[in-house]
């Protein structure tokens, strides 16, 4: 995804990095990746740790309530560590009444889907100075 290197230029040390792909940069490879094991982080501890039956989220609106309340949450944090917009953010899922009756039969919850606006980021930078005695 990316790549690093050391170059020296008479025995000063010059560090750079570079991202592998074009118009592809770290902070959004990264930022990503870490988003998606946060929500998949976060979804598993509700199902494992929901409020309203110890170890259930209830196959409901409510619980679909509660799953989109779990991945807001998750995307806020985003928000707060400046990877994400603020007012970019939607999350949405489909009602209990709307799901496939194979869905209810497994007892598997689709339809919940987000979408969200990732920070401006600098990528470059330059500075220039002057040192005098």
């Amino acid at each position: 995804k990316g790549y690093h290197w050391l170059e020296y230029y008479t025995a000063q040390q010059v560090s750079a990095t570079r991202s592998g792909y074009p118009n592809i940069y770290p902070d959004l490879v990264w930022g990503r990746d870490y988003l998606v094991q946060s929500i998949e982080t976060d979804q598993l501890t509700a199902l494992l740790n929901s409020g309203l039956n110890p170890g259930k989220v209830p196959y409901t609106d409510q619980g679909g309530a509660i799953i989109t309340g779990v991945l807001r949450g998750t995307l806020s944090r985003f928000v707060v560590s400046g990877f994400l917009v603020e007012e970019s953010i939607e999350v949405a899922t489909i009602s209990r009444a709307a799901q496939p009756p194979t869905n209810v039969a497994q007892r598997r919850w689709a339809g919940v889907q987000f979408s969200a606006t990732a920070q401006g980021a600098i990528n470059t930078l330059q500075i220039t100075g002057v040192i005098s005695q």
